[in-house]
């Protein structure tokens, strides 16, 4: 995750609008659930430990 200035990013009128609520904060936008990726699907950890559980669920 990284920061971005909000004046980069956003229209002036939206940024007035949020300064209603919360000024001079650090807030976290997420993303869309779209664009989520599952945990360790991108890493290839999620994988591996599929993989170790299921070779443990054979062993015994």
């Amino acid at each position: 995750m990284k920061y971005v200035k909000a004046n980069a990013v956003l229209p002036e009128s939206l940024i007035t609008e949020i300064q209603k609520y919360i000024q001079g904060e650090t807030i976290y936008i997420p993303k869309q659930e779209t664009k989520h990726y599952k945990w360790g699907t991108r890493s290839g950890g999620r994988k591996q430990l599929d993989e170790r559980n299921k070779a443990i669920k054979e062993a015994f």
